[in-house]
């Protein structure tokens, strides 16, 4: 609702959170060497993008281009996790630098689709039904789990 009603009042709370991570990469940068960034911001539902295309391009799309260059400068690798349907977006996230979309639920994307589309230019991770095939097997491994 505050993307359409209190559209100033997102620009700085997501001006704040980004400049603080912002700074928080750039103490890590400094001070250890790792392979890349893992940022996690759920932007889709099982049926499509939690707020418009437009609004995510208007409101999170310059803050993840400041993050994922900050990043990419410092030479790391970038990978997202983001649950749901994202497929509008996701030819953005890679032209903002993104290597790795995570965690690619088959409830909610196709994953052939996905690799047809895009996986010439980004690795898809994950994959495996998380509302119904985890959760069954971890039941049914407690189940046959032998405690004595």
């Amino acid at each position: 609702m505050d993307l359409a009603l209190n559209p100033l009042f997102v620009e700085e709370l997501l001006r704040r959170l980004t400049d603080r991570i912002l700074q928080t990469m750039e103490i890590l940068f400094s001070r250890f060497r790792f392979d890349g960034v893992a940022l996690s911001d759920d932007y889709g539902s099982q049926r499509g993008m939690l707020m418009s295309p437009a609004h995510w391009r208007t409101f999170i799309k310059p803050r993840l281009a400041e993050i994922y260059s900050l990043a990419k400068r410092h030479g790391r690798t970038v990978l997202h996790h983001s649950c749901g349907n994202i497929v509008p977006v996701i030819g953005d996230l890679i032209d903002l630098g993104l290597d790795v979309l995570h965690p690619i639920q088959p409830e909610a994307m196709d994953i052939v689709q996905l690799k047809r589309d895009f996986g010439s230019r980004l690795t898809l991770c994950g994959g495996v039904r998380t509302q119904d095939l985890l959760p069954a097997a971890l039941r049914n491994r407690s189940a046959t789990r032998c405690d004595a």
